[in-house]
């Protein structure tokens, strides 16, 4: 079975949403924000900014069938990218950006279940009284 998960997102961010994000805490002063940030912070309700999430990942059930559907053991492969990027705007004028992301996601998740599907029976089940 393979699920592909693929999404964008935009936020828009008021001048409190920066605030937030950028408030000075006691490991960063306001002397160690970027010019770009001041600015906006400055600037007050001037400043507006944008938050875009992309991702294209993809979700891949390998191994034994068997096994799978009688849940003893699940591998999966996960594959993709993911990228996020960050600009302020101070009367529509870009004054900050930042971006990041993950350029190559390469996971494998093997979960092995000994008693197979009788794995998650709870104990109210298997008691007697």
């Amino acid at each position: 079975m393979n699920k592909l998960f693929g999404s964008i997102a935009l936020v828009l961010l008021t001048h409190a949403d920066i605030v937030r994000l950028f408030v000075p805490t006691s490991l960063l002063k306001r002397k160690d924000l970027d010019p770009g940030i001041l600015k906006c912070l400055e600037a007050r309700d001037a400043c507006h900014g944008m938050e875009v999430t992309e991702s294209k990942i993809s979700r891949l059930r390998t191994g034994n069938f068997w096994t799978d559907f009688t849940n003893f053991k699940r591998r999966t492969e996960t594959t993709g990218w993911r990228f996020d990027a960050l600009i302020l705007l101070v009367d529509d004028l870009m004054v900050y950006r930042s971006w990041g992301g993950q350029p190559a996601i390469n996971e494998v998740e093997v979960r092995t279940n000994p008693l197979g599907p009788f794995q998650d029976i709870g104990p109210g089940l298997l008691t007697t009284d």
